[in-house]
């Protein structure tokens, strides 16, 4: 079963952006960032994200634009 919250490919950035939670994969995609950034920063609680057994479940799009501010300013 799709998983109605994935991102299609031919979704565009900006309609991307409209989503209200993304996967690591995901936001690595939609950032242009390897999806190793992602976790390290959930690791080391830069970025919130839902986590299950140490799996990154689930990551807000109010937390990424949260944790986007935080780097752009530091």
């Amino acid at each position: 079963m799709p998983n109605p919250d994935r991102i299609p490919e031919h979704i565009s950035v900006l309609e991307s952006l409209s989503h209200e939670h993304f996967t690591a994969e995901e936001l690595a995609e939609l950032l242009g960032v390897n999806v190793p950034v992602i976790v390290a920063a959930v690791r080391r609680g830069e970025l919130d994200a839902y986590t299950v057994d140490h799996r990154i479940v689930d990551i807000r799009r109010s937390d990424a634009l949260k944790w986007l501010n935080e780097r752009r300013h530091s």
